[in-house]
């Protein structure tokens, strides 16, 4: 879990895990197409699990040359656990303020099917990344990101593999807009 929705490469942040054998050393690295590479230029990169075999660490920025857009976040253990999850880089501060007319709309999908999301009011070319927020365990998932048009708006099909439920769908632009919507999830037939 990380702390921020979106990274910027010299801001601070909270990398927290857990699912780690007891006392386990956990190595913080950055998956790109270009390889692996250790957060935070080595600094606090390295953590160690407790005996419940879970760590949060708190790191000054992520560092390296990481590029803006969807990464991969990984924390391997030295006896070989593996935890990875999605983050959003930005390659500076965002803005602060969000456009006040933002709005998501998506219909309602089958679990392990396919739903079309829509969004307006975003900045001209802003990449948004919709999560569904407090899943299970009260975990967030990305479902994809997609750049906005010159209207500022985006149209795009996401593959869900959610329970049935009522799932709160965010949109976050890497500008600082921001929008939700609800997300139905049935059954399938």
């Amino acid at each position: 879990m990380v702390s921020k929705a979106i990274i910027t490469l010299d801001e601070p942040f909270t990398v927290a895990g857990s699912g780690f054998r007891p006392s386990e050393a956990v190595t913080l690295v950055l998956v790109t197409g270009g390889g692996k590479t250790i957060i935070s230029a080595g600094s606090g990169a390295q953590v160690t699990a407790s005996s419940a075999g879970a760590f949060s660490v708190d790191l000054e920025r992520i560092g390296g040359s990481a590029a803006p857009g969807v990464q991969t976040l990984m924390a391997e253990g030295s006896d070989g656990s593996v935890v990875s999850l999605p983050i959003m880089i930005a390659a500076t501060a965002m803005m602060p303020a969000t456009m006040p007319g933002s709005s998501l709309v998506a219909n309602a999908v089958e679990t392990r099917g396919t739903t079309t999301i829509w969004g307006a009011g975003f900045h001209p070319g802003e990449l948004i990344t919709l999560t569904v927020l407090a899943i299970d365990g009260g975990t967030d998932e990305i479902l994809i990101s997609v750049p906005a048009n010159r209207s500022g708006a985006f149209m795009v099909d996401a593959s869900v593999g959610l329970a049935t439920g009522v799932y709160t769908l965010m949109g976050t632009g890497s500008m600082g807009s921001e929008s939700t919507a609800a997300l139905m999830v049935s059954e399938s037939k």
